[in-house]
């Protein structure tokens, strides 16, 4: 039989069908075409209301070691009260916060989550997708050495540098090139120590990477253990880099005195 032939046999049968039994003869025949009609209906409609609701970040950041402990409400209530002191429209603008990483380098039985992390934090900032991070001092420390974040007197103002220089922690520069030799030589067996980030004078070459959050008023939002010493780091490659000396301020300015 011909296409049109089945067509016009099937446009009968059809006809002939009313109310349920015309609805299982079409689910019968007809429910793959039926149902992919519904999924790109729904995929539409998902692009669309994506694209009306959805909210630009003006600012991202990755918060490692986060815990569901820690309310959800509490970095809503801080992206809010941030949003608000600088005058953004809070309808059309947000912050992302990453909260799904873990990085525990003292621990084996969370090295895969580790070596995500690294991955991921690796893939956000080569793809420029990444402003902040923030995590315990010993943590910090290990990533520094990566060199993922930026000297802070390359972003900070002049006048923020010298308010929130005592809440700097640093890294030794002479310290990346003696890893990087090893690395050339593959003399792995070298034991090597990382320097204390809280004693700059012991450095050949310190640098700030890093600033002391811990007493500010919104780092329960942020990190969970208040026994830790907390610290934020700005990303290699930053996209909001102003944005960043905003953010900055507005921690520092709710620390506890």
């Amino acid at each position: 039989m011909k296409l049109s032939e089945q067509f016009q046999e099937e446009i009968k049968i059809l006809k002939g069908l009313k109310g349920k039994a015309l609805i299982q003869h079409l689910f019968q025949y007809y429910k793959w075409r039926i149902l992919a009609i519904l999924l790109c209906f729904v995929i539409l409609l998902s692009a669309v209301v994506n694209a009306i609701v959805k909210k630009d970040y003006v600012l991202s950041g990755m918060l490692l070691n986060y815990t569901e402990d820690v309310s959800g409400d509490r970095l809503s209530e801080l992206t809010s009260d941030f949003l608000a002191a600088y005058e953004i429209n809070e309808k059309e603008n947000t912050i992302e916060f990453i909260t799904s990483l873990s990085y525990l380098t003292d621990d084996p039985q969370f090295a895969t989550d580790t070596y995500m992390a690294v991955e991921n934090l690796t893939a956000r900032i080569t793809g420029k997708m990444l402003d902040f991070v923030v995590c315990d001092i010993n943590s910090m420390e290990n990533l520094a050495y990566s060199e993922f974040f930026v000297d802070l007197s390359t972003v900070l103002t002049k006048e923020q540098m010298e308010a929130y220089e005592p809440y700097f922690r640093y890294m030794d520069m002479a310290f990346v090139e003696k890893i990087k030799e090893i690395v050339d030589s593959e003399n792995y067996d070298v034991e090597i120590e990382i320097p204390d980030s809280a004693k700059p004078e012991e450095m050949e070459k310190p640098i700030p990477v890093f600033i002391d959050i811990s007493g500010s008023g919104y780092c329960d939002a942020i990190y969970p253990n208040e026994k830790d010493t907390v610290v934020l780091a700005i990303a290699l490659n930053a996209p909001h880099e102003d944005m960043m000396q905003d953010f900055i301020d507005f921690l520092m300015e709710h620390k506890q005195k």
